[in-house]
C-alpha cells in the first residue's frame, strides 16, 4: 500500500502534465486562498526524502477539460489547485518535524473521515469557510505521512452526490 499511493499520484500528475503540453492555458485560480497545509507542503519541498507534486491552475484547467465527461470530472470543475506530498522516505527526525507541522496546521481543520487498516491510517479533513462550501480537502495518510490536498470552491452538495454516486457503482 505504501508505494501505491505515491505512484497513483505520480502517475495522474504525469498524465496531467502529458496533456498540459499539447492543450492551451484555461481560468486562473482564484485569489485569496492560504491553506496552512500548503505552507507545511512548500516548507519541506526539497527536503531529503520528501517528494512533492503542486498541480497549479493552467494543469488543473487541462485535467477538468480532459475529463469532462469522464467519471471523476465534476469534481474536478471546482478545483483550482492540487498538490501530492510525501515524506515516506525522510529521516526519522524530519518525518517528526512534519508531523508536528502538519498537525498545528490540521487544527482548524474538520475531520471528515477516519480509516484504519492494521497498522494503516487514512483521514480526510475539510476547510469550510461557510455550511455549503468546501474550500479545501485533504486527504492524509499517517501511516506513510503523505498528503493529497485540494483547493478550490467545491459545493458541499456536489460533494454529497459524488458520493452517492460512488456508492451506488
Amino acid at each position: 500500500m505504501k508505494r501505491n499511493f505515491m505512484s497513483v499520484c505520480l502517475k495522474f500528475a504525469v498524465a496531467v502534465f502529458a496533456i498540459g503540453l499539447v492543450s492551451a492555458p484555461v481560468m486562473q485560480a482564484r485569489p485569496g486562498k492560504h491553506s496552512q497545509i500548503m505552507k507545511v507542503i512548500r516548507k519541506y519541498d526539497g527536503c531529503d526524502g520528501v517528494e512533492s507534486i503542486v498541480l497549479g491552475s493552467f494543469l488543473m484547467g487541462i485535467a477538468r477539460m480532459a475529463a469532462s465527461d469522464d467519471e471523476g470530472g465534476n469534481i474536478l470543475k471546482y478545483i483550482d489547485k492540487m498538490a501530492v506530498f510525501s515524506a515516506e522516505e525522510a529521516a526519522p527526525g524530519l518525518k517528526n518535524d512534519i508531523s508536528a507541522d502538519l498537525g498545528k496546521a490540521l487544527e482548524g481543520y474538520e475531520t471528515a473521515m477516519e480509516m484504519k487498516d492494521g497498522e494503516d491510517s487514512m483521514s480526510i479533513y475539510f476547510n469550510m469557510p461557510s455550511d455549503d462550501t468546501v474550500s479545501e480537502m485533504a486527504i492524509v495518510s499517517d501511516s506513510e505521512l503523505a498528503v493529497i490536498l485540494m483547493l478550490g470552491d467545491m459545493p458541499v452538495s456536489e460533494l454529497e452526490n459524488i458520493a452517492r454516486e460512488a456508492s451506488q457503482n
